[in-house]
């Protein structure tokens, strides 16, 4: 075909001028199809998706591989950590160096502290951004900088003073920031400065009287301190700020429980459970009740414990304790086997066994 230079019609090859305006035509252009773009067979499309699923699968592979090793390692250098510390203890017990399972027992010791230093160490990192928020934003890098020197003086190797030096001078600097008077208060509470940490609290909440975290522990503190009354108030503002905090209802369960309100304390440990159903929160509510004499409350919660946790030996010794007490000496040996035979370790088990079975053989003669 022929197209018209001046008016662009198509013209049949051969013609010399354009039918349409009769203008000499001088482009021409060969007939052609636009190209289709291929299409890929189902067959060759389904064997590219089998084979790139196989790939990924393979590497999937190695790397659970990987990883099934690397859980290998560390329980296997775990088991041979704790056989090792097992025979320097016997070695020093037969040399008469250390008595019993002491070596042992400062070992457990140093693992709880160690692990409790890095839970108040990820908390002081998840509170920094709080504390730089309320800095003015000029000064944040200062700030940001200071609290990582803090930090790192803080769970360092013996440099806490140091560290709170530091944060003490950023408070002077910044004594309107409730975030960092909280962050004191509550390291001071966890180093039981009772009377340190009342003077921050007391600080982050002239600043903001609604500060829920500062209002909690100042709740914790005076239950701690046997002002029972004042506690409860406090703990009813903080449920009435977050109603959903299980510390609070728990707290002030306890709160109530030494009010002898059985009732109240029930209803707050049983909402508490119910907003945290772990094995430590079951253990916790199941202690409170035993304390004030609730055993069927006890029974529950302690139950409840081991049914989320069946490694929970204290829940099973508790359980043995209380049936002790109610003459159901079957039912006690049970679960006071039952935390022996968890934790052979733990001398208060392998006595309350033993004592119970000098009773039953008493008893029998």
């Amino acid at each position: 075909m022929i197209l018209c230079q001046k008016c662009a019609a198509v013209n049949q090859f051969g013609q010399e001028l354009c039918a349409k305006c009769g203008t000499r035509l001088m482009i021409t252009a060969p007939q052609y199809e636009q190209e289709r773009p291929s299409v890929q067979p189902l067959e060759e499309h389904l064997l590219e998706r089998i084979s790139t699923l196989e790939y990924e699968h393979t590497k999937l592979g190695e790397r659970i591989a990987q990883l099934t090793e690397v859980v290998n390692k560390l329980v296997s250098g775990n088991f041979y950590d704790h056989k090792m510390i097992e025979a320097i203890s016997v070695a020093l017990q037969k040399a008469r160096v250390v008595a019993g399972k002491t070596l042992e027992n400062l070992w457990r010791e140093r693992v709880l502290d160690y692990r409790e230093e890095s839970a108040r160490r990820d908390h002081f990192s998840a509170r920094k951004p709080r504390i730089l928020q309320l800095s003015p934003e000029k000064q944040r890098p200062l700030v940001k900088t200071k609290l990582n020197e803090a930090e790192s003086l803080l769970f360092g190797a013996s440099h806490s003073k140091e560290g709170l030096r530091l944060l003490r001078g950023l408070m002077r600097r910044e004594p309107k920031n409730y975030e960092l008077a909280f962050l004191l208060s509550e390291y001071f509470y966890s180093m039981n400065r009772f009377a340190e940490a009342a003077q921050y609290l007391k600080k982050a909440l002239t600043t903001n009287p609604q500060h829920f975290d500062s209002i909690l522990l100042w709740g914790v503190m005076l239950t701690n301190g046997g002002r029972y009354a004042e506690a409860e108030d406090v703990l009813r503002t903080a449920l009435g700020l977050r109603a959903d905090s299980h510390i609070a209802h728990l707290t002030l369960g306890a709160v109530c429980a030494s009010q002898g309100q059985q009732q109240k304390a029930k209803h707050h440990l049983t909402k508490a459970v119910g907003l945290a159903p772990s094995s430590s929160m079951y253990f916790t509510a199941g202690e409170i009740s035993s304390n004030f004499g609730w055993q069927k409350d006890a029974i529950h919660f302690y139950k409840k414990a081991i049914q989320i946790d069946p490694t929970f030996d204290e829940a099973f010794y508790k359980l043995g304790l209380i049936y002790l007490k109610n003459h159901r000496t079957r039912v006690a040996e049970k679960y006071l086997r039952t935390a022996y035979q968890l934790n052979p370790q733990e001398a208060r088990y392998r006595d309350a066994l033993k004592a119970h079975s000098k009773r039953q053989a008493r008893q029998q003669s």
